[in-house]
Parts: structure tokens; sequence; C-alpha cells
């Protein structure tokens, strides 16, 4: 069985799943089973899976994932955003005896976190209803112990992560560790808003970086994927997730799915207030140091984050 030559390894919320099925896509991609694997997080993240880990299945158990790519696939793909912030995966990737390519998708720093927020809110069922953006940054700067444990209760399972939500965004000082044992030019790092203005030329440029033919991406559609939703009832939200699970995939579940979104998306809540673009100004603020140095130090117009 194969181990992957070409991993997607951050950030979260920045078109990530997106590129994995583009990607995946590529008569001459293998993608793993399944996307966002997280075989190799750290001990004791909650995103572990108690079941499907590293430290207890070792690369054996990795290459489970890929069992239905052979040899004659060019590129062996897996993609897991957090592993960008994972010792274990730094470390065993680092170690593999073809280390493989490395993507990072980054985006505005304050625009992840808010689509984070979004995100865990809407599509999760995660936030307090009452919680606002604005109200979530006051409290994840809040380093007390009562503050840790309110965020457990307001943010439910999401907790660690929108905790660490700011620093995450301050990319910089996770890649660098990534470059040292990799080197530059086994690492690729592109933009969601360069994505999402032309996926195209996004996805060629992509292609042509990790030699496959881009001439596949000529008639494609794109389809866009674990896009950030505005959920009318979060209750129900939540019930639907739990029996979602219970059904394999298939075209009847598309079918349900479909209907589902049709009733429970509400597209007229999507506007930011004006006390969020308040909040959001303040983080293009504090994240301005950390943009320049990751601007400098890999050559990347960032303009579009200004």
């Amino acid at each position: 069985m194969c181990l992957p030559n070409l991993v997607i390894a951050g950030a979260p919320k920045c078109g990530t799943s997106s590129l994995f099925k583009w990607l995946s896509d590529h008569p001459h991609v293998c993608g793993s089973r399944v996307k966002e694997a997280f075989y190799l997080m750290d001990k004791g993240h909650p995103l572990l899976k108690h079941n499907s880990n590293f430290h207890d299945h070792g690369l054996e158990g990795y290459k489970t994932y890929f069992k239905n790519c052979d040899n004659y696939s060019k590129i062996i793909l897996e993609s897991t955003t957090h592993y960008m912030y994972q010792k274990t995966a730094l470390d065993v990737l680092s170690r593999l005896e073809i280390k493989p390519q490395i993507i990072f998708v980054l985006r505005k720093p304050s625009s992840r976190i808010y689509s984070s927020f979004q995100y865990t809110k809407n599509n999760l069922g995660n936030v307090d209803k009452n919680i606002d953006f604005s109200q979530f940054i006051r409290i994840v700067k809040n380093d007390s112990n009562d503050s840790f444990e309110y965020i457990t209760n307001i943010f439910a399972e999401s907790a660690y992560v929108l905790k660490n939500d700011i620093k995450y965004s301050k990319y910089i000082e996770y890649i660098t560790p990534w470059v040292k044992l990799f080197g530059k030019d086994k690492i690729y790092i592109c933009l969601f808003e360069d994505m999402k203005r032309d996926p195209l030329t996004f996805t060629k440029r992509i292609s042509e970086y990790i030699g496959l033919d881009p001439a596949f991406y000529q008639k494609y559609h794109f389809p866009v994927m674990n896009e950030t939703l505005y959920i009318k009832s979060k209750v129900l939200h939540r019930q639907a997730r739990r029996l979602a699970n219970l059904i394999p995939p298939n075209s009847f579940k598309n079918f349900l799915k479909a209907m589902y979104r049709a009733m429970q998306v509400d597209k007229k809540k999507s506007s930011i207030t004006q006390e969020d673009r308040a909040t959001l100004e303040a983080l293009d603020s504090e994240f301005l140091p950390f943009n320049k140095r990751l601007a400098d130090e890999f050559d990347i117009d960032i303009s579009a984050w200004e």
C-alpha cells in the first residue's frame, strides 16, 4: 500500500476541501479515502481519532487511508488542515523515505477567523446562538481559567479550535518549522483569495508545481466544497447532523442533503455588523507584523489582504 507524496497541511477554512476535490478529480491523482484523516494529530488533541491514529497504529495504519490507490497514480494525496499545527504530523511526514510535497493554503487572517467562527456556529451548530463574532473575540482573548471553562460550555467540542484561532492565524510561526525540515522547495504556499478569484489559473499553477498536466482543468467546473452556511434552526441542524452520520454516502443522501439545505439555509443572514467590522479591523492591525514576515520570507504577494 502507498503513502502520500502530496499533503495539504493547512490552513482551516481556506478552501482546502475544494482544492482536495479538484486535485483528486485529476486522472493522475489518487486522493485518500477520506478528506481530513486526522491520523497524524498530537496526543491529547480533541480531533485525534481514538480508533485510528499514528500513536497506536503507526505507518501501517496510515497506509490504509490510501488502499484505494496504486503505484500507477502519479500523486497520492492527503489533506488534513490541522496538520499545520501538529508536531506529530511534522515529525512523521518529514521522516518518510520520500518526503511529500506540502501545500499550505492561506487566507487573510481576520477573514479566516470570521469564517471559522461562522462555520462552527452554523454548519456545526457548536456555538451558543447568543454569542456574536465580537463577543467571541473578546472571550478568546481572555486567558483566565474561568474563561476556558466558559469557552468549553458555549463552544462544545469546538472549544479547543476556537480558543486557538487567533494564534493559528499567525501563519509564519507554524510554517517556519516545516520549512526547516522540508526545505523551501518542498513547500508551496498559496492564497485562498487567488483561488476564489480565478480557480482555473490557481489550480493550473499548482498542477505545474506538482508535475501534473494542467490541461485537464481547462473544461473543469470547480465545485465549491464545505462552504459556510447560515442555518435557520441550530437545534434542528444538530439533530440532522447526527442523522446524516448514520446514512451511508449515496445519491439518496445527496438528494436529502439538497432538500434540507433548501429549507434550512438562510441566504439573507450573511451581512457583517458594524461592530464586527471594527473587530475585524482591530485584528488586521494585530496581524500586520506576522503577515509582513510571511510576505518577506516567502516572497508572497498578499496585497489581497490589505
